[in-house]
Parts: C-alpha cells; structure tokens; sequence
C-alpha cells in the first residue's frame, strides 16, 4: 500500500493496514495495541474498529479487563496482494542476512517472496511485478556493517523451532570455547536471533534458562519425551534483563549523552526498556535496568567523550578497565614507555 497515494486516501489506507493487523493476529488484538502500532488515539482506534466490523465480521475476544478483536474470516486476495515495494524489500533485507553470514533466514525471505510472487493472478500483474521488483533491488544494497557475520545451518534453525513447536525436549552436541563437545538434552523456551543468534533453553540439571550458540551445535535431534512447562518464563522479560544476550545481574543505568550528540543518541536503542529525557541544557539522558556491563561498555566506547556515565558505579570500573586494558596492549605495541 503506498503512502505517497496523497493525503486524500491516507484515511482508507491507514483503515486496510488496521484490517491487515486484525486478520494477520490470531488471538486478536486491543485497542492499545492498535495505538501503538499505528499512533492513534483511543477514539480513532475504537472508530476504526467499528468501521471494520460494518466490512468485515469482527470478532470481539474478552480477556478479564480486556477486549482483543480479530478478522477471523481473513480478507480478500486483492486486499493482501503484496506491492513491489515490499517484495524487494524482502529482498533487501536477505540481502542483508546474506552480508550477516546468515543463510538460513536469507532462504526464508526468498521462499516467501518468490511464494508471494506465484500466488499473484493475472498477467499483467505477473510481466510488471518481477521486472519493478527487481529495479528497486537493483537500486538498494544494505549497508555492510563490521560485526560477527556467523553462518546459521538452516536444518538446526529448523529443528530448534520444530522442537518449540511440538514441546518436546531437544538433544543435542554443543562445542564449548575450548572446542570439547557435550551431549545436552534441554527444554527449549526460545531463540534470540541476531549477528549470533542462540537458543534459549533449560536442562533437567537446573531449570533456569541458560543460552546456547546455534553456530556451536550439532547433531541437533528432536525427542520423542515431552518438554517440561515453565509458566513463568517469558521470553521478552529474560531478554530485557540484558544488554546483548547474556544474563547478569542487573543494575539501574544512567548514561548522559553531550547536546551536540543528542539527536543522534535518541535514535539508538540501547535497551529495549529504555526511558529517555531531555535536561534543560540539551544533554540526553538514558536510563533502564540490565545486566551485560562490558558488552554495553564497549559499545559506549564508540561514542567517545560525548557521554558520560552517571551510574551504574560497576559500568565505569568496567569502561575503566577497557580503556586501560587498551591504553596497556597500544603502548606496549608502539615502544611508548
């Protein structure tokens, strides 16, 4: 659906993409919800919903305080065929899986779009989609970034989200750092997926979830026992307690960013539960609450001398402990005393 179709037809086209949301959702979704990912207010959500259901036979789902709604029927054809524009755009972003070293998710994104592709009728439509599709890809390369570019074997991918599929325990080989292999049978929660993507899972040995590098397994296996339950985990909240992946304990982080920087700053995501403020003399604040101390150290070494950290205490002996690490390895390697 193009947004440059005029202000005009801005309205009906912000009511198809909330009728997508409601047919693409299977448990439905709130009215928050709907605010948010589309930035509406209250009313407008609730009218738009209201209108919807004159179209379409909406659903209404109450869950205690809360009411989700859906298009249980699913929509046209017409309505979900896909544009050029979102077809390279799943081409620009395997593309971009590609330049991670990440050939699994790359194959996904093709399969879909040569899927959505053949499912497209009429020729006319079949002659001008591939042809447009592929002059938007032709114009737009992803940008190579340094970083790990690990490789994912798509059958192990595959496997880990079959194994959370069906819940049943996983078994598996897992090389540690030193390269010796143990045999691991674990209860899968979740995978992080990423420039290192892992799998989020518990062994019978302990019950907290721990992570294991999808690029350091093998031989991964489905069992035919059931995988135990845990009702408390929740997969966002595990992720939210770190910087990167790696569990720790958590502090309260404050960092302050120089006002020249602070445009620049307020783009970055530096935790998915972040709060951001503004001081009067323009300097940005960022806080949250997260464990990964070094990994988030090192990434505030890219920003130089343009923040500060106000706390926690333990991520300025960790950036301190970097930088005279560095200053040590430099000196040592240029002959300086």
């Amino acid at each position: 659906m193009d947004e440059a179709a005029g202000p005009r037809f801005q309205p009906a086209i912000r009511l198809l993409k909330v009728a997508l949301s409601l047919a693409a959702s299977a448990k439905g979704r709130s009215v928050t919800e709907l605010m948010h990912e589309f930035g509406l207010g209250k009313r407008t959500a609730q009218r738009m919903v209201a209108t919807l259901d004159d179209l379409f036979p909406v659903e209404r789902i109450d869950e205690g305080r809360y009411r989700r709604y859906r298009i249980r029927a699913g929509l046209s054809a017409f309505l979900l065929a896909p544009t050029s524009e979102e077809l390279a755009s799943l081409e620009l972003a395997a593309q971009a899986f590609d330049e991670q070293g990440d050939t699994a998710r790359a194959v996904s994104l093709r399969d879909l779009g040569r899927r959505n592709l053949a499912a497209l009728r009429g020729r006319r439509r079949i002659r001008s989609v591939p042809s447009d599709v592929e002059a938007l890809t032709s114009a737009r390369l992803p940008v190579t970034a340094p970083g790990p570019h690990v490789a994912i074997d798509p059958e192990i991918l595959s496997t880990c989200q079959t194994a959370l599929l069906v819940q049943r325990l996983l078994s598996f080989n897992y090389a540690s750092t030193s390269g010796k292999s143990t045999k691991r049978v674990v209860a899968a929660r979740g995978l992080l997926i990423g420039t290192r993507s892992y799998l989020v899972a518990a062994s019978q040995e302990d019950d907290d979830p721990v992570l294991f590098r999808l690029d350091r397994m093998s031989g991964v296996e489905i069992t035919a026992s059931a995988a135990w339950h845990d009702p408390e985990f929740d997969l966002e909240s595990y992720r939210a307690r770190s910087v990167g992946v790696h569990q720790e304990r958590m502090f309260d982080t404050r960092l302050i960013f120089d006002a020249d920087v602070s445009d620049s700053a307020k783009s970055f995501r530096f935790h998915p539960l972040q709060e951001t403020s503004l001081l009067d003399d323009g300097r940005l604040v960022v806080e949250f609450t997260s464990g990964g101390l070094r990994e988030l150290a090192w990434h505030l070494m890219t920003w130089g001398p343009k923040v500060t950290i106000d706390s926690p205490q333990s991520l300025k002996s960790e950036m301190f402990t970097l930088l005279k690490d560095l200053l040590a390895r430099h000196k040592q390697e240029n002959g300086a005393p």
